[in-house]
């Protein structure tokens, strides 16, 4: 089967993944996005944060050129495989990437382990606006405030179910990648992985991840709120 359909001129691919979106979903990404292109006139400078959880499963590549008569090597994957809980933030020449302990996060401790930080090195750029997402830790208004008490704007109505929207999730697949192709087998060979790989990253790319936010933005109101990719 898969000989006739690449001598009709099909093509195997990666399926990649996607969120699933709702109905009125599209409606308040395109609304969200043209919204945030005329705040971008006001406030053109924008950090992105958001959290994510890095484990000792293998990331890599779903495709492998094979030698003749090799095979390819499996993906590592566990259930309940070794991880951390990171929380990062992205801007034009910044970054930041704070490791929680083991359990939930709560509002105090989102406050004191990332805003509170995150506000002391930034407090020289103020009128910044902030990117968090609608997690419960984000939403009292005390974190709020103390944004806004820094000189800073908080982006308010970010949508459900759009992390294609957030440069930040590129920085993350690249971290993963860069994770797993070390192989890490413990949270001790884990944690310095990350922060090495964190690091190794060129500040170049980051800084044009999040400059492609506003085209982010274009392309969603192109694509009528569909998912970017």
């Amino acid at each position: 089967m898969a000989r006739y359909l690449r001598q009709a001129g099909w093509t195997c691919r990666v399926r990649r993944k996607r969120v699933k979106m709702f109905t009125h979903d599209a409606f308040a990404r395109v609304s969200f996005a043209r919204s945030m292109l005329r705040n971008l006139k006001e406030h053109p400078d924008v950090d992105f944060s958001d959290e994510v959880r890095v484990d000792t499963n293998d990331h890599g590549n779903r495709h492998q050129w094979c030698a003749p008569g090799e095979r390819p090597r499996g993906l590592r994957t566990e259930s309940h495989a070794t991880a951390l809980h990171l929380w990062g933030c992205i801007g034009v020449g910044f970054r930041m990437l704070v490791e929680f302990p083991p359990g939930s996060v709560d509002a105090s401790m989102y406050r004191a382990m990332c805003l509170t930080p995150y506000t002391r090195k930034r407090k020289s750029h103020a009128g910044i606006a902030f990117m968090q997402d609608g997690a419960p830790p984000h939403r009292p208004a005390e974190n709020r405030q103390l944004l806004e008490d820094s000189g800073m704007t908080c982006i308010r109505g970010w949508p459900a179910r759009s992390p294609d929207l957030n440069p930040i999730e590129h920085l993350w697949h690249m971290l993963k990648s860069a994770v797993a192709r070390r192989g890490p087998t413990s949270l001790v060979e884990l944690r310095q992985f990350v922060f090495e790989e964190w690091r190794l990253i060129p500040q170049e790319v980051v800084d044009a991840l999040v400059v492609s936010f506003e085209s982010r933005l274009r392309k969603c109101i192109t694509m009528k709120g569909a998912p970017l990719y």
